[in-house]
């Protein structure tokens, strides 16, 4: 199981100002794509507004930065890395289904699926250059945590009522 989930944490701080620059690029792209395609940020990020709604601030926060992440790196990195290395799959594809996967997982969260899929691919080498579990889930962590004070900081989604 050891094997299986690679229980050995990696982090560093260059792979933290890494995170922390993809994750201010892929936003201004996923707003210049909300620009460009005349979408409202109302529509665009109405499930973070459905979710506080429904599980308040604090448990959709606990969802968003601890159980999501990992629920999504178990799925669409160690499962499929360990089924497409099984079927024998080239890295490009495997790393083109992790990506998808996680823009399927993360659209139902919030934002852009070109923000995701970036994120994806990001997310998808990181797992390939440390078969580390742990590590995916605390950059994704950190991703989805910076996507949210970032929406908050920039009005892109109005604060909750207290």
């Amino acid at each position: 199981m050891e094997k299986l989930l690679g229980l050995k944490p990696v982090v560093q701080w260059s792979y933290i100002v890494a995170t922390i620059i993809a994750t201010l690029t892929t936003f201004s792209l996923a707003l210049a794509t909300m620009q460009l395609f005349d979408t409202r940020s109302i529509d665009y990020f109405s499930e973070v507004q459905r979710g506080i709604t429904q599980f308040g601030m604090t448990g959709y926060v606990f969802w968003l930065i601890l159980a999501a992440p990992i629920i999504e790196e178990f799925l669409t990195r160690t499962v499929t890395v360990r089924i497409g290395e099984a079927l024998s799959a080239p890295v490009v594809v495997i790393g083109l289904f992790s990506a998808l996967g996680t823009t399927s997982i993360k659209m139902f969260t919030f934002g852009s699926p070109i923000m995701h899929f970036i994120i994806g691919i990001v997310l998808f080498a990181l797992y390939m250059k440390h078969r580390s579990l742990p590590t995916n889930i605390f950059y994704s962590s950190l991703l989805n945590a910076l996507a949210l004070i970032i929406l908050f900081t920039f009005s892109q989604i109005p604060s909750p009522a207290m």
